[in-house]
């Protein structure tokens, strides 16, 4: 289940308005969740279904699911996480409000009931959604019963009876002791408490009655002790033997441990030791480019960056892409103004610009391929836009991005340049809305941080003493400028847009950087023309 991250629906009178977009499910067809009939109809927008959350939580009280609603906005406790929503918004927050997610579709009201989209309940709540014979609507939480959505793949265990019954073994990761012991259970299988493992992974685990609930750096897996079927990454899983509650502490085959956490381990002479390079997997998605889907996947990593693999895409981008025998990547690409050459090393966070240096993300190597973050790509090798959709890294490098505004550069003496990106309108039509992942160089910034849904855009080297660094908060109009000289760039303001994530992508108003910068802008539907800011 990825777990790991704007237009508003202004009340029921404009949802009767598009009602092209919603469809009632047929009369005949009911809900239910767990088994617990629901009396309301399951509505559909933009091909998902659509579900009354309140009545869902209500009906899973026992479970410990609670439901509040004020002002647009709910929040939906689960035995796992605490969700945030708000009607109209495709930004899902998790963790207590201190993470997101943009999903396709937006919680929407029908009858003054707010209904969330089916990948909200499967992707982030981790339900599994089905339709019987008759097309009844089937929802079932994820301890309910093992997950049906594809075959069950066996993880292979350790042979039985290579260790006697009932041995006992300290517990070491990469080196490390963890609190607890492993055992050899009556089949001879070897058993090690998950939650010091969870834990030597900065992770969190919740257990509720027979089922537990495991997160590590967004990605989550589910462990029913009654059963010797888990589910991880959305994929369900066959251990050799039952998981195993002692004293209140959940024991699982080493094969979980092997499988989910990428571990090898020995255990010899009454000792287990471990060795893992990293904590969960990190999650894979497919990746369109340009409308055509790719053998080679990208995925996002135990920092969050989403990574995509530099010899496919950059030579998609034009780039001729090649590494030396000491593993030194080199891109160089032809340009109107000569020749560009990128070198990086992967693992290193500095990326060789022209013999200048930029910073990201650190590169990494994975299945004996180079991957870099996203913001590199868009940055440096004029990625257009990276959506995430449909658990699919949607990737544009020709052509307009559909509904987009282009983008021109003045670079003065009559020259327009243009960029090749483009710009969204504001919700409220009032500003434009700036991919700033592509564009943080023409505004003289370097790349952003963000942290929750808070955003900083600092200047980079060069830029001029009145530009101001800018902290902001996605889906807010407010935002704060500091260390500029010019005083009138400092201190609280408000745009005439938000900022938004769409998909992966950062789109900040254009009003926001004129204010900061100094830059000037105009432009229509049809096109922006930016002026840069003057620099020292």
């Amino acid at each position: 289940m990825f777990k790991r991250r704007v237009s508003f629906i202004l009340a029921v009178l404009t949802i009767m308005s598009v009602v092209g977009f919603f469809t009632a499910a047929s009369a005949a067809a009911t809900l239910t969740v767990d088994g617990i009939s629901i009396k309301a109809t399951v509505r559909t927008k933009s091909g998902e279904s659509l579900f009354p959350i309140r009545l869902i939580c209500e009906a899973l009280g026992s479970k410990g699911y609670k439901y509040s609603y004020k002002s647009g906005k709910a929040t939906i406790t689960a035995p796992d996480d605490v969700y945030k929503v708000t009607k109209g918004s495709k930004t899902y927050y998790y963790d207590n409000g201190g993470d997101n997610i943009r999903l396709s579709v937006a919680p929407a009201l029908y009858s003054s009931m707010l209904y969330v989209p089916e990948s909200f309940m499967t992707d982030m709540m981790g339900f599994s959604y089905s339709k019987d014979s008759a097309g009844n609507h089937v929802l079932k939480t994820a301890g309910s019963t093992a997950p049906a959505a594809t075959a069950p793949s066996t993880v292979p265990g350790t042979v039985p009876g290579t260790t006697p019954a009932g041995t006992l073994g300290n517990i070491y990761l990469n080196e490390k002791q963890l609190t607890g012991t492993a055992y050899t259970n009556s089949a001879g299988y070897l058993m090690v408490p998950l939650q010091p493992l969870v834990q030597a992974h900065s992770g969190q685990m919740n257990t509720t009655g027979t089922t537990s609930v495991i997160m590590v750096n967004g990605a989550y897996f589910y462990i029913d002790s009654s059963q010797t079927m888990f589910n991880y990454n959305g994929q369900s899983y066959t251990m050799p033997t039952k998981p195993e509650l002692s004293n209140g502490i959940l024991y699982v085959p080493i094969a979980v441990i092997e499988k989910v956490f990428s571990a090898t381990y020995t255990f010899v002479g009454g000792v287990l030791k471990l060795s893992s390079s990293a904590g969960i997997a990190a999650a894979e998605y497919a990746i369109r480019l340009n409308g055509q889907l790719l053998s080679v996947k990208g995925y996002s990593n135990l920092a969050g960056k989403y990574m995509l693999p530099i010899k496919t895409i950059g030579e998609a981008l034009g780039w001729t892409v090649t590494s030396n025998s000491a593993g030194v990547v080199s891109c160089t690409k032809s340009s109107t103004n000569g020749l560009v050459t990128i070198t990086f090393t992967p693992g290193s966070t500095v990326y060789s610009v022209n013999y200048g240096s930029k910073t990201y993300a650190a590169s990494e190597v994975r299945n004996n391929d180079v991957f870099v973050p996203v913001e590199f790509l868009s940055g440096e090798m004029d990625l257009k836009s990276a959506e995430l959709l449909n658990n699919e890294i949607t990737i544009t490098t020709t052509g307009a991005v559909a509904g987009g505004i282009p983008i021109t550069v003045n670079q003065g003496s009559g020259i327009k340049q243009s960029t090749g990106l483009y710009a969204k309108p504001s919700e409220n039509g009032y500003t434009v809305l700036i991919p700033i992942n592509t564009m943080v160089a023409y505004f003289g910034y370097k790349d952003y941080q963000i942290s929750s849904n808070s955003i900083v855009l600092e200047k980079a080297a060069g830029a001029a003493a009145t530009q101001a660094n800018i902290r902001m908060t996605l889906d807010s109009n407010a935002y704060f400028l500091e260390g500029s000289t010019n005083s009138a760039r400092s201190g609280w303001l408000q745009s005439q847009g938000k900022p938004e994530m769409s998909g992966i992508t950062l789109y900040v108003p254009m009003d926001m950087l004129a204010t900061a910068t100094g830059c000037t802008y105009t432009g229509s539907s049809s096109g922006v023309e930016i002026t840069p800011p003057a620099t020292t």
